[in-house]
């Protein structure tokens, strides 16, 4: 029936480590991939709960604000769900999908990658998993890559090919490194999620050698 709202929470997080100090920092990084730095600081089920209190809150108001015609109000819903999709001697890797419609034209859809140093208990960026790095170096790679895949209709999928950078939004797989530019990152709604692969004999030379495919 309408108006409608619908929440759908599923998160995967570590409840042992190697000890109740690193468990914490890790639990922390967890939440914020999950529902982000407003969360901050609560347990991951203590960030589930309060996602759970605010987004019902909010999505009433907006029923509310909309009471003197709900056929204005189709309704809403969210679906959030962070796990572990692989992990290696260095690295922990999650990956958060979120799919939402709170009115307009069209919903979201948006999956992040958060890659966690095992060691450090720290969020990697670029500039940690490239020996040297250089974002123009890395960007002309993914700009080939993305011509490659294209070919000439590079330049109706793409908003500026030339222009597409290294987003910090990648993981690691048998094949190589792959980087997620989500919906209108690089591109419009029509084009959807635009995922790059970069082959392990393109970057292995560039990455620190614990990133290396052997």
């Amino acid at each position: 029936t309408k108006p409608y709202m619908s929440l759908s929470l599923d998160f995967t997080y570590p409840v042992a480590y190697q000890n109740d100090t690193v468990l914490v920092q890790l639990q922390k990084i967890f939440v914020n991939a999950f529902v982000g730095e407003d969360y901050a600081g609560r347990s991951p089920k203590g960030a589930f709960e309060a996602y759970d209190k605010d987004f019902t809150d909010d999505a009433l108001n907006l029923a509310q604000d909309m009471s003197d015609d709900l056929s204005l109000f189709g309704g809403c819903f969210q679906n959030i769900k962070t796990e572990v999709q692989d992990t290696t001697v260095n690295t922990i890797t999650l990956k958060t999908e979120i799919s939402s419609y709170m009115g307009g034209a069209h919903g979201s859809h948006t999956i992040t990658y958060c890659n966690i140093d095992r060691n450090t208990i720290e969020v990697l960026a670029e500039k940690d998993v490239f020996e040297g790095y250089s974002e123009k170096t890395i960007s002309a790679l993914i700009v080939e890559a993305l011509k490659e895949k294209y070919g000439e209709g590079v330049k109706d999928v793409l908003f500026e090919v030339e222009a597409v950078a290294p987003n910090g939004n990648f993981y690691f797989d048998d094949k190589g490194m792959v980087y997620v530019y989500n919906e209108y990152e690089i591109a419009p709604y029509s084009s959807g999620m635009i995922t790059v692969a970069l082959p392990y004999d393109k970057v292995n030379p560039l990455l620190k050698m614990k990133y290396q495919k052997k």
